[in-house]
């Protein structure tokens, strides 16, 4: 193993100003994973990993891989680069000081789950400095994580333990360290804390390279004015609907003359809607390692958003230059000129803080019954971490450990992502009383039909859907196209991004 210099001194806490306690809604993970009930078929090999449903009374789980023979570094000695994107360093280094605390046994649990992160004042916390050194080192957010995490590790700077959505191509580069096999991190993911689909999707190749820490979720968002005024009941669209019943609604929320429609795009639908027929990673355009768009449930959501589209109900049916005649360069939403719209739930703070807009959230419309789809992002330790164990343990702590994450939600978490860990109380601490708040909780009861899309687990998923559904959904709804005559072309494109995503993935395999 590499030695490495010196890592720079952790922020210290100014514990002269009391903990801001901001609950924000139901950030860090909390929806996601209840039960990702169908296993990322491209990640593992059959019957590699068996994780139980969420509903097991004694879940027993047999993971992958053996024991690991990785010397066990010295307690107190580790020195740990934690990379998290929009992290905070006064966070870490109260989690850090937890952790030391209940790893040597100076902190004892009560009786209620995560009672010492919730409680414990950071007083308490300060006669444990020191004894693991972490650095916090700043991530981007958004699509350049990725290729900065690719960077990095082929410089030889990614961080000990860091936060990703990109696991193959970090796990197939020989970038990140297999997590099983290590006594320390199995009894936290086989006490059924874990939500065991997300769980699964962080196999890669048969071997678990991530741990899972939260999710976003596609959510319908709407112009709270706008259905006020057509005599909705919020209550009604919160509670969520099948889509026929959202529909019935669009025609009194559509004033052409007033360029004003009900809902901003259906082309953002096509690829959830199918997911309520077979939830198969992600929807069932996908199965096998491959997207086939001939399948029925596909139809059928064309066929459902094409009728939506038809009824100009939506800007789906405007040209370039209409658009530009009716809304110049501003997004009619923020105009107020929109009443429903589908947007992921880790963008909420923009659009419930747009100054003049009252925005509210509500779950996604549904063809049969309701699935909560879930972008999963875990933690992963790096291959060349020089306190291997100790970054693994660590990884853990901030990932399930419920101290950690009620700890964590003190802080204040990020908006619209929810926990994947099940713990009941977590969830609880992570929504808070924040505007939102009150939704996020109904999406828990949703995670025995939730799914992981393939984002985590498939290398080239995002190409694939630009080189397929991207370049034909639009014309597929407005009529323009019609699926048989664009299948073919659409699995062609999809399996060659495929192919040639996983033939990059294995070029550089360790």
């Amino acid at each position: 193993m590499k030695g490495r210099s010196a890592r720079p001194r952790p922020v210290r806490l100014d514990r002269s100003r009391p903990l801001p306690v901001v609950h924000r809604a139901a950030s860090v993970l909390t929806t996601l994973a209840s039960a990702l009930l169908v296993l990322l078929s491209a990640c593992a090999a059959p019957g590699a990993t068996r994780f139980p449903s969420i509903v097991d009374e004694n879940p027993q789980i047999t993971l992958p891989g053996g024991a690991s023979t990785t010397p066990t570094p010295q307690p107190g000695a580790s020195s740990l680069r934690i990379g998290i994107p929009a992290g905070s360093p006064e966070m870490l280094s109260a989690l850090a000081e937890l952790y030391v605390g209940l790893r040597d046994g100076a902190l004892v649990e009560a009786d209620e789950p995560g009672s010492v992160g919730a409680t414990i004042s950071l007083e308490d916390l300060a006669k444990f400095e020191g004894r693991l050194s972490v650095s916090l080192v700043d991530l981007p957010t958004g699509d350049t994580l990725e290729s900065t995490l690719l960077g990095m590790g082929a410089s030889g700077t990614l961080p000990d333990v860091f936060l990703t959505g990109a696991l193959p191509a970090l796990a197939r580069a020989g970038y990140t360290a297999p997590l099983d096999g290590w006594p320390s991190l199995e009894s936290l993911l086989q006490d059924g804390k874990v939500l065991p689909n997300a769980l699964q999707s962080c196999v890669v190749d048969g071997r678990i390279q991530g741990i899972p820490y939260s999710a976003s979720t596609p959510v319908l968002f709407y112009n709270a004015a706008l259905v006020a005024e057509a005599g909705i009941d919020t209550k009604m669209l919160e509670a969520g609907l099948p889509l026929k019943d959202l529909v019935a609604l669009f025609p009194v929320l559509t004033k052409t003359t007033a360029h004003q429609y009900a809902l901003y795009d259906a082309v953002r639908l096509l690829p959830l809607l199918p997911s309520t027929r077979d939830a198969s990673l992600g929807w069932s355009g996908f199965s096998n390692g491959s997207f086939d768009f001939s399948s029925s449930a596909f139809a059928d959501s064309v066929s459902s958003l094409r009728a939506v589209v038809k009824g100009q109900w939506t800007l789906n049916h405007l040209n370039k230059d209409q658009l530009a005649k009716y809304y110049a360069t501003s997004d009619p939403r923020i105009l107020g000129k929109v009443a429903f719209w589908v947007d992921d739930s880790s963008n909420l703070s923009y659009w419930t803080g747009l100054a003049g807009l009252t925005t509210g959230v509500a779950p996604l419309p549904y063809l049969d019954r309701r699935t909560l789809p879930l972008t999963v992002r875990c933690f992963a330790v790096n291959h060349d971490a020089q306190f291997l164990e100790e970054s693994i343990r660590f990884a853990g702590f901030l990932a399930t450990d419920a101290d950690s994450l009620r700890l964590q939600s003190r802080f204040g978490s990020e908006p619209g992502r929810i926990p994947l860990q099940l713990d009941a109380t977590v969830w609880a601490d992570w929504v808070g009383d924040t505007a939102s708040a009150g939704f996020f909780p109904k999406l828990r009861d949703l995670l025995s039909d939730a799914y992981v899309d393939g984002h985590l687990g498939v290398p080239g998923w995002s190409d694939a859907i630009a080189a397929s559904l991207d370049v034909h959904a639009l014309r597929l709804l407005q009529g323009l196209e019609s699926i048989q005559a664009v299948s073919s072309d659409m699995d062609a494109s999809s399996g060659e991004a495929l192919a040639k995503a996983a033939m990059e993935t294995k070029g550089d395999t360790r």
